[in-house]
């Protein structure tokens, strides 16, 4: 059995969690740590059994604990890689696994170096359906296969809380790396709904998902955005879960 440590217990952090707890016989989480430390997060370890610790140096401190996984910011998945790995704890990181390929690349040694294992949480490769996929390539069932483009979207982002790191916008800036001011006016415009930077943009096209319930008052914002040329030539879509409309 696999004693590990969750390192960050934000919804993923928690999924990831709840798929292991009490059903496997190959890990089990004995402890994590979390940015806030919230009532919510200590309500959570109690309930799986987990010992909730201060900081992710004390994690890695700790003997007893075989392996750690980062659900944490991204920008800091190469640097608790290496310090992981320099404890001599297996990690298994979430993606993207580092901004840039010279990190990567010194958390790869760093795991090389001290013998541990490292995994990356690239987990649609084992879902069944891609399984399939595969298999139809393989078999020629599908033929010459000459071009292949895939998109998968959902609107988790207009449920975050305010201070997930998600909704960071200094983290999506570096995660953006050499698109910095190209992702600092679309991060405004996306998160704030800021009028002037949207303007600012000149778009073409807006594609906006937003929750159900909120169709209304987004309606009526976009009817304020009379100066776009995509509003007057009818081409920016509202788009909700349900169905497209045009303001």
């Amino acid at each position: 059995m696999i004693n590990a440590a969750i390192i960050g217990l934000g919804w993923w952090g928690q999924t990831l969690v709840e798929s292991v707890s009490g059903v496997s016989e190959d890990i089990k989480f004995v402890a994590g740590t979390t940015r806030s430390l919230s009532d919510e997060s200590k309500a959570f370890a109690s309930e799986h059994d987990m010992e909730l610790r201060t900081s992710f140096e004390d994690i890695i401190a700790d003997p007893n604990i075989d392996a750690v996984v980062l659900v944490t910011p991204n920008s800091m998945h190469s640097t608790q890689t290496i310090a992981a790995a320099e404890h001599g704890k297996h990690v298994f990181c979430e993606k993207p696994f580092s901004l840039t390929e010279a990190d990567a690349i010194a958390a790869v040694a760093a795991t090389e170096k001290a013998g541990v294992t490292l995994g990356i949480g690239y987990n649609r490769r084992f879902h069944p359906e891609i399984g399939k996929l595969r298999d139809m390539i393989k078999t020629g069932e599908l033929g010459t296969i000459l071009h292949c483009e895939a998109t998968m979207t959902f609107p988790n982002g207009l449920f975050l809380k305010p201070d997930a790191w998600r909704a960071s916008k200094d983290e999506m800036i570096r995660l953006a790396g050499g698109l910095n001011a190209a992702a600092e006016r679309g991060y405004e415009g996306w998160n704030t709904l800021n009028r002037e930077n949207i303007l600012a943009m000149e778009p073409d096209v807006l594609v906006c998902q937003i929750a159900p319930d909120e169709q209304d008052s987004a309606r009526e914002y976009w009817n304020t955005l009379a100066d776009l040329p995509a509003v007057k030539s009818g081409r920016v879509h509202l788009v909700t879960d349900r169905r497209w409309t045009i303001p």
